[in-house]
């Protein structure tokens, strides 16, 4: 607990006073928002830091503390790309633009899926990082869950020679049906069950993968299962992982899972991803946690992301080894009660 003290000490002291999503926004790519919670709890019982209305100051015992520890370097991040090494250039630009337009119709993010959009920005960003590894022209993709309408951005680039889509939310599948047909796409849209056997005309026939896995352990093995069982030879898989709501433990078995599976990780790009938190109809992602906090912090006003994925991506070295049986049911559960605490 040390070094998260450490972090957050030095970040209020720098700023003065801060927003908590700031706060959170900052931490997102090195802790648990578990851990998080549990230490501003520990600096306010220990009058460490305090809070006027939406900001979380340091007290005088904790401004002694910062002026005592405080860091002799200041750090600074890249403030065209933020870190995430991708730029949206002039070529695609109109494709964030007209996508930008079709994806303002889409259905409201629902609790029983667990899902959340990811910025339209980074949905680009990521099909661009795709295109930089030449996994675009000319490829069969598959995407399991597309809550973010990633078919959508692929399909705008004209690359892809196919693209599949596999949903369980029947809104979306009807919506991405409805988009195709009016905007000429070719996405095909298959209602599906992660659980459930994949269909047998989709094993081993798609060169690349995408999905955001469930971050239960159920669903991480489902999720990347499934997309290998459906890779070709030398294929390749593109996922997203938080660190917020799985911890590392949960890292270390799905990097074991690609490494048994004949995999290499060949990228890790932390805080690619960036996720509205505030876009539920039936509950504010800031006032739940807000909830478990031990002062009387006033919700900010300012839309900041601070719910962060990492993007990852991994190669099939020849044939994949089938660590899920592709013809198998197997059950999944969809939230992990320790770990998924934004959700109500």
């Amino acid at each position: 607990m040390e070094k998260i003290i450490s972090q957050i000490i030095n970040f209020i002291g720098e700023k003065k006073r801060i927003l908590f999503p700031e706060l959170l926004e900052y931490l997102a790519d090195y802790y648990p928002l578990k851990e998080i919670m549990k230490t501003l709890n520990k600096l306010a019982k220990d009058e460490i830091i305090s809070n006027e209305d939406s900001y979380l100051i340091l007290t005088k015992k904790g401004k002694e503390l910062y002026l005592r520890t405080r860091a002799p370097f200041k750090i600074s991040f890249c403030e065209t790309c933020f870190g995430k090494r991708i730029t949206i250039n002039e070529d695609f630009q109109p494709i964030l633009e007209r996508f930008k337009e079709i994806v303002k119709e889409r259905p409201q993010p629902i609790v029983e899926y667990i899902q959340g959009y990811m910025n339209e920005e980074d949905v680009i960003r990521r099909i661009i990082f795709m295109h930089s590894y030449n996994d675009l022209k000319e490829k069969d993709i598959i995407i399991i869950g597309d809550d973010d309408l990633l078919s959508i951005a692929l399909a705008l680039t004209k690359l892809p020679k196919r693209i599949v889509v596999l949903d369980i939310d029947e809104r979306l599948v009807k919506f991405l049906e409805e988009t195709n047909k009016r905007c000429n796409f070719p996405i095909e849209v298959f209602e599906y069950n992660i659980s459930d056997p994949l269909p047998k005309k989709l094993r081993n026939k798609f060169d690349v993968f995408s999905c955001e896995p469930l971050e239960t352990y159920s669903g991480l093995k489902l999720f990347i299962g499934r997309g290998i069982n459906a890779l070709k030879k030398k294929g390749v898989g593109y996922f997203g992982l938080t660190i917020q709501e799985a911890s590392y433990p949960k890292w270390q078995y799905i990097q074991k899972f690609i490494n048994r599976s004949n995999g290499v990780i060949t990228d890790i790009i932390k805080g690619f991803s960036s996720y509205p938190v505030n876009s539920y109809e039936t509950f504010n992602c800031e006032e739940v946690l807000l909830k478990r906090l031990k002062m009387v912090i006033k919700p900010s006003q300012k839309e900041i992301s601070w719910y962060k994925s990492t993007l990852i991506r991994f190669e099939i070295l020849g044939e994949a080894k089938k660590l899920i049986k592709p013809e198998k049911k197997y059950k999944l559960i969809f939230k992990d009660k320790e770990e998924d605490i934004t959700i109500p």
